[in-house]
Formats: C-alpha cells, sequence, structure tokens
C-alpha cells in the first residue's frame, strides 16, 4: 500500500482562504450529531460515515505493525482541514537503514516538505504543476479515509457501531493512499463514534512490493470540528523544488 503508508496521498479537496496559514474553525464545540438517519445497509452506513469524516477537520494517528513480528514499523500524525484545503503530518519510521522523519505541509495549491532532524529547510512545490504529486502527502490519510467509500467491496455489521468487510484498492480514488490498480481487494474492520465519524480504519493489504511482509495499519481518528491551525514554514527556511524535479511528478 504505496510503502506501507509511509508517504500518504496529499489532501486536495476544496479552496483555501489564505495562501500562507489555514485556521481552523473558530474556537468552539465540536460539530453537532448528524441528525438520526436509517441507513438501508451497513455499507450505506459506513460510506456516509466516512465521507462526513472526510468534510470537517481532525488529528489522525497512524500505526504500521508487521504481522508476523507485531514490531512497529512506522508512525505517522498529524492535522487536517479539508474544507481550506489544508493538512499537516510527520512520519516516524522506527525501523531500517537510513529511516528518517518526514515532515509534510499541503495548504492549497502548495506542498512544503522536510526530512530529518538536520534539515533545517523545507522544500516547496506546487502542486498543480506536479500531476502525480497527489501521491506524496501522508498527510492527506484523512482524504484517504474518505475515498474508501467507493472500495468497499462487502460489509457486515459487528456491533452498533462497528464494521468488519473487504476493500477493492482499485476502485479508491486514484490519488488516494489505498488506491492499487493491481492489489487483491483486502479486509478491514471500522468503528464509528456516536456522532457518526470514523475514530478508527484498520487495514489487512497484501503486500505489493517485493520483500515486503504483511503489516497492519491501524488509523485513529479523533477531534472532529474541532480548531486546527496550518501555517507555512517561514520564508526564510524555504528552497523551492529544483525545475527538472518536476518531471519526476508528471510535470513538465
Amino acid at each position: 500500500m504505496r510503502g506501507a503508508l509511509i508517504v500518504m496521498a496529499a489532501l486536495l479537496l476544496a479552496a483555501c482562504d489564505d495562501p500562507a496559514t489555514s485556521t481552523g474553525p473558530a474556537a468552539g464545540p465540536p460539530s453537532p450529531s448528524p441528525s438520526v438517519v436509517t441507513y438501508a445497509s451497513a455499507r450505506d452506513e459506513l460510506a456516509a460515515g466516512l465521507d462526513r469524516t472526510a468534510a470537517t477537520t481532525s488529528t489522525y494517528a497512524v500505526q504500521v505493525v508487521e504481522d508476523a513480528t507485531k514490531q512497529v514499523q512506522g508512525v505517522m500524525s498529524g492535522v487536517s482541514d479539508p474544507a481550506r484545503k489544508a493538512s499537516s503530518g510527520r512520519s516516524e519510521p522506527s525501523r531500517g537503514i537510513g529511516v528518517t522523519v518526514v515532515e509534510i505541509t499541503v495548504i492549497g495549491d502548495d506542498l512544503w516538505s522536510r526530512t530529518g532532524p538536520l534539515d533545517k529547510h523545507w522544500t516547496h512545490m506546487q502542486l498543480s504543476r506536479a500531476p502525480l504529486a497527489a501521491a506524496l502527502g501522508f498527510t492527506g490519510i484523512v482524504a484517504s479515509v474518505g475515498s474508501a467509500g467507493p472500495a468497499l467491496a462487502d460489509v457486515q455489521r459487528g456491533g452498533p457501531r462497528s464494521f468488519t468487510g473487504t476493500l477493492d484498492p482499485a476502485k479508491a480514488d486514484p490519488t488516494a493512499v489505498i488506491h492499487n490498480a493491481k492489489a487483491q481487494p483486502f479486509p478491514f474492520e471500522a468503528t464509528l463514534d456516536e456522532q457518526g465519524y470514523v475514530t478508527m480504519l484498520v487495514l489487512h493489504p497484501a503486500p505489493t512490493i517485493a520483500g515486503m511482509k504483511p503489516a497492519t495499519t491501524t488509523v485513529k481518528l479523533s477531534g472532529f470540528g474541532r480548531p486546527v491551525t496550518i501555517a507555512a514554514p517561514p520564508a526564510a527556511e524555504v528552497k523551492e523544488i529544483a525545475e527538472d524535479a518536476y518531471q519526476l511528478y508528471g510535470g513538465r
């Protein structure tokens, strides 16, 4: 699943009010509970929950664990503000040679990234010039959660707000982390809270890269509708990506 979610899909949903800073809703209570709705099936209820979750501010945490050894392969965390096309996050791989921390911030058409504790500069690129860059930002995990709706191959209810089933990654949005046109469907579990938001999504994809071992990815979400602040790095700490590097992402 694209390196076991170490690199996530950039969050590209709607317009950003300010090109340099995105601030979530004014301080106040979380979004009100959705109206009580009766769904025709477990699939419809879960799909609605996925859409609802991807449409509001939230905080996320992701953990990738190797199935055989139960060792943590990497952790990710961040915040998302889809209404303003903004997100930020940080990944901390825990195993392997040369692994490093990766930080990415997305606001509108702008993506900034840096790696490692000694990297004092952020690299900036324009997403509109890089069609394939939507696969860059692990900050897009919330958008990918939303895109799982069309990929729901089958869903069974495990309890009042818990679900199990199968995801078909070929049917997910092409920019989503779970999208893979060649991958086989895989099992998942999901949990909704009383307001109908997805609080946990557990994925069990088969390895798609030679040498990779099976791993389980757990996405936990919270803080729905609460204010988040996502700001561009200081200009003095930013350098532009090399022009020829855009070609790596489908640009010219």
